[in-house]
């Protein structure tokens, strides 16, 4: 079986909102307000207290190169070579009020450290956006990161490190909306319909593999096979369009 260990894109939807800390930050930084948000939303699934937790924050930046890599691979480890706690870093894209704008997503348990954080990539040379109020509202969100990834069927991958999470192998590139609709139109027919799907594609030799994200935390290889063949049917009917 296949095995991926390399770079990719993750594009999803997520509602935002500024961050609520009692530190007082100068910077601009939002939080989201339920990590993977088509687990619930469309069919009113209430969420419990672990899950209303948000597990990532958005450092909106004034001006960085979202293709800039290597410096931003360069700053992260230096910043994380000083600190005992763990965090993870990946650049990314986010609309606010209808303007894209970069970002540093961060992941971590400990959120006392984020001020010694922000401090930190502002020594390297980020200069963040200044901190405003932002009401919660949607935004797709594109981020870079690593992807470590195992074939257990034919297109279907799982996360080496998140049992909860799993990738479908799609046969061709989609646009945001497209996927969004075929999503929707998917799930309105499928009897177990409770996970979250996001695009996302992997770097290889020879090409980009295309993928859908499942976040799904009872999820099974049958249902991961049907999953797949709805998208696929889904995506070659509108390809035949």
């Amino acid at each position: 079986m296949l095995k991926l260990n390399t770079q990719g894109i993750i594009v999803k939807k997520e509602m935002l909102e500024s961050l609520e800390s009692p530190y007082s930050f100068k910077e601009l930084i939002l939080e989201n307000i339920a990590p993977f948000p088509g687990y619930y939303d469309h069919f009113h699934i209430p969420l419990d207290e672990k899950e209303i937790l948000p597990k990532y924050l958005f450092l909106v930046v004034r001006s960085f190169d979202f293709f800039n890599d290597d410096m931003f691979f360069r700053m992260t480890a230096r910043i994380k070579s000083t600190f005992n706690y763990e965090f993870d870093a990946c650049l990314g894209q986010l609309y606010l009020h209808n303007e894209l704008k970069s970002c540093i997503r961060l992941m971590l348990n400990n959120y006392s450290i984020v001020p010694e954080i922000v401090k930190a990539f502002e020594k390297e040379g980020i200069v963040f956006s200044k901190n405003k109020k932002v009401k919660p509202y949607n935004s797709v969100i594109k981020i870079k990161t690593f992807f470590s990834l195992e074939e257990i069927d034919h297109g279907i991958f799982k996360h080496v490190l998140k049992p909860e999470v799993h990738y479908l192998q799609i046969p061709s590139f989609l646009d945001w909306d497209t996927f969004e609709h075929i999503t929707l139109s998917l799930k309105r027919n499928l009897d177990n319909r409770q996970f979250d799907a996001a695009l996302a594609a992997v770097y290889t030799k020879i090409k980009m593999i295309e993928l859908v994200r499942i976040y799904d935390k009872d999820c099974n290889l049958e249902k991961l096979k049907i999953i797949k063949e709805k998208y696929n049917q889904e995506i070659n009917e509108y390809l035949s369009k």
